[in-house]
């Protein structure tokens, strides 16, 4: 019996002289589509008083700023309102573009998708400003303060 204890610790051992000192290993790896924006601010509150001497007044805010990153080509941010705006008033919304990108300039928001910056490509951007403007004319009517949402979406071209 300890003969043959001997001879499997010493076959045991004499195996692992024999092993290799490199090994191969097959790994499959890959990386979806990564498209993220992030806004810095939740809540903005833009509120107009006119007086009577002003055909048009506008309310602006810069305290909004946001990050994209995309490893893809070919996107654009889209950005729409929840509900349309009574007669006289708009909302323009404008963003800063990212390296390579460009933006639409002070975009009128509407409740469907428009283009406020096109032509990104593969890029990170961080504290990109968010520009808002309040709008109003002569026709515009009293208007309670209301809660808008205002949606944005990284889509492609």
């Amino acid at each position: 019996m300890r003969k043959w204890i001997v001879t499997l610790v010493f076959f045991g051992f004499f195996s692992l002289g024999f092993c290799s000192n490199h090994i191969r290993q097959s790994i499959t790896i890959g990386v979806g589509p990564i498209n993220e924006l992030s806004f810095s601010i939740g809540e903005i509150c833009l509120y107009l008083e006119r007086d009577g001497l002003q055909k048009r007044y506008e309310k602006d805010d810069f305290s909004t700023f946001y990050s994209i990153m995309t490893n893809e080509d070919a996107k654009k941010i889209v950005a729409y309102i929840d509900d349309i705006l009574p007669s006289g008033i708009d909302l323009f919304v404008k963003l800063d573009p990212p390296a390579g990108a460009y933006n639409t300039g002070f975009t009128v928001l509407e409740p469907f998708p428009k283009d406020v910056v096109v032509n990104i490509n593969r890029v990170q951007g961080n504290m990109l400003q968010v520009s808002y403007k309040l709008s109003s004319n002569d026709q515009a009517i009293e208007m309670k303060p209301q809660n808008k949402t205002v949606t944005y979406l990284l889509v492609d071209m």
